[in-house]
């Protein structure tokens, strides 16, 4: 048996809510009100003090007309005139704000205002100097009379002022008290019709969990709770449903996890592959660090073993030597650089470099192995100044990586070139050599550190020197790219952007 009121607790707290909007409501607008009033006095006791001020210079200003010689006051009298119309016009925006009582005596401002104006015409009209100071001393009286009206409207304005604080303050005390007081009252009646059935459903849990039923629930309160007898009634089907739906949210996670783990084998077997080309990568920066040396021990001890060499055949064996261990060298010096770029451990300067001065010293550093290897090189750029901004030493490096590479792959006795042109914001620099090319498809994947090259393009080389080319050119904010030249060979082409 369920009893409970016929006010629901959402009704009760909709109610609640309705009634705490409506007395915000009124406190807003009364806030608003007694704000808009408050501006309205300030707007007066400005307009007042602005009208008295302007009053005050008006009748010093006619003080100072009737010094001036009657040849002289033109330029007074303008000024007066002037005044009178700004007094006029501050009365005439005025009349727009006020209202009630304040708008029925604007009429007699801008009549006393009139009267100004026709006794100032009088006495500049006036001959006769009695005259004149009869009528400047009735002129004195009526503005003293405006500025009196305009103080009593100041002090009037002070007062309503001080009447609204003070009625602002016993409402603002108030208002929260009153609040308070009703909102404990509503609020402990709303706690107690949740506790009350609260408690009661409570004690009815437990007595099914001891299997100590007695008999029926019985609940006061909310109407909310007739649904709850309801509720236990259903329990037993909503946990036969649960398990059902638990077995099969089970059934999905375990297809989830099958999921993942075939994802996961699918993963290792990409490091597997990683790890392959790692190690290969390795067997060939050995293998391509090992030919170097090799040419560089067979010259030793040719030149050893022939006691009687001749000076020219020494001077060829040490230049053979000297070309394949700077090789070697440079090689040594990008495995370095690309390890500690890869550990953000590398930074890189920028200068003011001419970027054609790099060209031309990655040449002739490069000369000595190019000629070992029975190749020239040949390099075409402008006779002025190229200037980017960039590391000198990182991007030279760069430029023998590439030459090197060309060295490898161009056919015996073959030519390798180097171009460097420009336009407004690009210096643009190519490398080509006239070996068999790459695949198209392996174009993309050139400049990857562990990338291997097909077999047409595979000469013990390791692509090491690629990948720290193009690590150096996007450090520089330029760009790398290979293309396979339409009458053979291999085109690296580089952009730059100048120093501006």
């Amino acid at each position: 048996m369920v009893r409970s009121v016929t006010l629901s607790f959402r009704t009760a707290l909709s109610i609640a809510g309705l009634v705490a909007f409506a007395a915000l409501a009124l406190m807003g607008v009364a806030l608003g009100m007694g704000l808009a009033r408050a501006d309205h006095l300030l707007d007066r006791v400005s307009r007042s003090q602005n009208q008295l001020a302007m009053a005050t210079r008006l009748e010093a200003d006619v003080n100072a007309f009737m010094l001036l010689p009657p040849g002289d006051s033109d330029g007074e009298s303008r000024h007066i005139y002037l005044q009178l119309s700004r007094l006029r016009l501050s009365i005439a925006e005025e009349s727009m704000t006020l209202i009630g009582e304040e708008r029925r005596r604007q009429p007699d401002e801008v009549a006393a205002l009139d009267t100004l104006q026709n006794l100032f015409a009088k006495m500049k009209g006036s001959n006769a100097e009695i005259q004149t100071a009869l009528l400047a001393a009735e002129f004195r009286i009526r503005v003293q009379g405006i500025v009196q009206n305009e103080r009593s409207e100041a002090d009037r304005s002070i007062r309503a002022m001080r009447d609204l604080k003070r009625r602002g303050s016993i409402v603002a005390a108030a208002t929260p008290a009153i609040l308070i007081v009703f909102g404990a009252i509503f609020a402990w009646l709303m706690i107690n019709g949740l506790v009350r059935p609260i408690r009661a459903l409570r004690r009815a849990v437990l007595d099914v969990t001891r299997d100590e039923v007695s008999g029926p629930i019985e609940l006061t309160g909310y109407a909310d709770f007739k649904d709850l007898t309801a509720a236990f009634t259903e329990m037993a089907c909503t946990i036969k449903a649960q398990k059902t739906t638990l077995e099969r949210v089970n059934k999905d996670l375990e297809a989830q996890v099958t999921q993942r783990t075939a994802e996961l084998s699918d993963q290792l077997a990409r490091l597997a592959e990683i790890d392959a080309s790692r190690r290969l990568f390795f067997a060939q920066v050995s293998h391509e660090l090992r030919t170097p040396l090799t040419v560089v021990l067979g010259e030793a001890e040719t030149a050893l073993r022939d006691l009687d060499a001749a000076p020219v055949r020494l001077r060829d064996a040490l230049q053979h030597i000297l070309a394949n261990g700077q090789f070697a060298h440079r090689r040594l010096e990008d495995l370095l650089g690309l390890a500690r770029a890869q550990d953000g451990k590398l930074t890189l300067q920028r200068d003011d470099v001419d970027l054609r001065k790099i060209m031309q010293a990655s040449c002739v550093q490069a000369e000595s192995y190019a000629r070992s290897s029975g190749l020239t090189i040949l390099s075409e750029s402008p006779d002025m100044v190229i200037g980017v901004k960039g590391d000198a030493s990182w991007l030279q490096q760069a430029l023998l990586a590439l030459v090197d590479n060309a060295i490898k792959y161009a056919s015996e006795g073959g030519v390798i070139r180097m171009s460097l042109v420009h336009d407004a914001s690009l210096a643009r620099l190519s490398v080509f050599d006239d070996g068999p090319g790459v695949a198209d498809h392996e174009l993309p994947r050139l400049f990857e550190t562990y990338h291997q090259a097909s077999a047409n393009r595979r000469r013990g080389g390791s692509g090491l020197g690629l990948a720290v080319a193009r690590w150096v050119i996007q450090s520089h904010q330029g760009t790398i790219s290979a293309k396979n030249c339409a009458q053979g060979g291999l085109a690296i082409l580089i952009e730059l952007p100048l120093a501006s």
